[in-house]
């Protein structure tokens, strides 16, 4: 007997399969996502899941997923069509727009950016996932040391070195979303607040048309795309437009909380981002003082 369910997605991920028609399959299986390859094309991933993945782009928030699971497994072929999603041969998943966790697009700058610094650098003394495993340590070295690069890059404008330091962050690690990803991740939503210079950031990294991201697997490719256009994980983009101080520290514990390193790769790219922001406010006052 076929079993039919609700879905619900943000507005964008509605208006980009509303009309589409896919056949695809079940790609990956975890414990608290299942992600669904429809043509093996960007930005034409899904990624089914209970509370965490609500609002994320190209994310279908299910109330009943744990149950949902068990009909599901990898290799599953899959259908896309009229706003359902056909997992053959006995679930069907119907599409309706979440308003609850659809919100306009922010670009303003994130404000506080000199207290969650400084909160950032507390939290990864605190939280580092690298130095409280050890078989994650070997990967924290060479990961440093290119964000570090970046950050000098970014704070100088040398756009060669933005895509060369950029570049060699794809893909770097291992994982889900290897480290790398999730660093540029932080930083492309962080700088959605500055278009012009999210653009050519982006652009540089990504090279056009995003011909850089075939270095890293399917997954990360799609997470790298929807941050490129703003979109991300609802708590990231929670942490960077938060306001109020109070609440700081719970936004970032929140996005620790994304996979082993996820979270904390991807607060890692937030405060660079950060930094480069706030040596360009310094460098703004400076010019207005002289």
């Amino acid at each position: 007997m076929k079993q039919t369910s609700v879905g619900k997605v943000n507005l964008d991920t509605f208006k980009r399969v509303h009309s589409q028609e896919f056949q695809g399959v079940i790609h990956s299986i975890f414990d608290h996502t299942i992600n669904v390859v429809l043509n093996k094309q960007i930005p034409n991933m899904l990624t089914l899941g209970g509370r965490r993945v609500r609002g994320s782009p190209n994310s279908v928030f299910l109330e009943n997923f744990q149950e949902l699971k068990s009909h599901i497994f990898r290799g599953q072929k899959v259908n896309l069509a009229q706003g359902k999603l056909f997992i053959d041969p006995q679930l069907e998943i119907e599409f309706r727009i979440d308003a609850v966790e659809t919100s306009e697009k922010h670009n303003t700058l994130p404000s506080n950016l000199s207290q969650k610094i400084e909160k950032l650098n507390i939290l990864e003394l605190k939280n580092n996932p690298y130095t409280n495993n050890p078989a994650y340590r070997p990967f924290l070295a060479p990961l440093l040391c290119e964000i570090q690069s970046l950050k000098q890059a970014l704070i100088s404008g040398e756009y060669i070195r933005i895509r060369k330091n950029g570049q060699r962050l794809i893909g770097l690690g291992v994982g889900l979303t290897p480290s790398g990803d999730d660093v540029l991740t932080g930083l492309f939503l962080t700088l959605n607040s500055l278009p012009k210079c999210k653009e050519k950031v982006v652009e540089d990294i990504l090279g056009k048309n995003g011909s850089q991201l075939s270095h890293t697997n399917l997954i990360s490719q799609h997470q790298l795309y929807f941050a490129a256009l703003g979109e991300g994980k609802a708590n990231v983009l929670s942490f960077i437009e938060e306001s109020d101080p109070e609440l700081i520290e719970e936004r970032a514990q929140s996005v620790l909380e994304i996979g082993s390193t996820s979270g904390f790769d991807t607060l890692l790219g937030i405060k660079l981002a950060m930094e480069f922001m706030r040596a360009e406010e310094i460098e703004k006052i400076e010019m207005e003082k002289n």
